[in-house]
């Protein structure tokens, strides 16, 4: 029961991280959606990804892992469905700029970049499981 309350945890704060990064990914009536989203991916993560996993495994095995990561932006495109209050539309990424700290080195710059709705759909998928995989790592037993 506690692993399942930890992973339910993690959903909600991964989910809210990353609606502060991307302004690509939003949700409205506040911390209701957030929770309904996050209750969601957790349902997602537990039950249905692992359950599609077992059953897509000779397709994922020919395919070198590729489809398994088909479905898992699958999975995260569905919670746009299940959830409606949850949006995703194109993003653009503002760029940065790192000043050197050791002379004579140069400036690195990285350039802005709109993603599309797929690629951001893409980018969200791959930033869940990065963040969530970092919190459930820090929190580890």
């Amino acid at each position: 029961m506690k692993h399942l309350l930890r992973n339910l945890l993690v959903s909600l704060i991964t989910i809210y991280l990353m609606t502060l990064y991307n302004s690509g990914f939003t949700y409205t009536d506040g911390f209701k959606t957030l929770f309904i989203a996050g209750f969601v991916m957790f349902f997602i993560d537990t039950i249905v990804e692992p359950v599609l996993g077992i059953i897509l495994l000779p397709i994922n095995f020919l395919t070198r892992g590729l489809f398994g990561w088909v479905v898992g932006l699958a999975l995260f495109f569905g919670l746009t469905y299940f959830v409606p209050a949850v949006h995703i539309s194109e993003w653009t990424f503002p760029g940065f700029i790192i000043p050197p700290i050791i002379p004579n080195i140069p400036v690195v710059s990285v350039p802005s970049y709109t993603f599309g709705f797929w690629q951001n759909i893409i980018l969200l998928a791959f930033s869940y499981n990065f963040i969530s995989s970092l919190i459930k790592w820090l929190f580890s037993e």
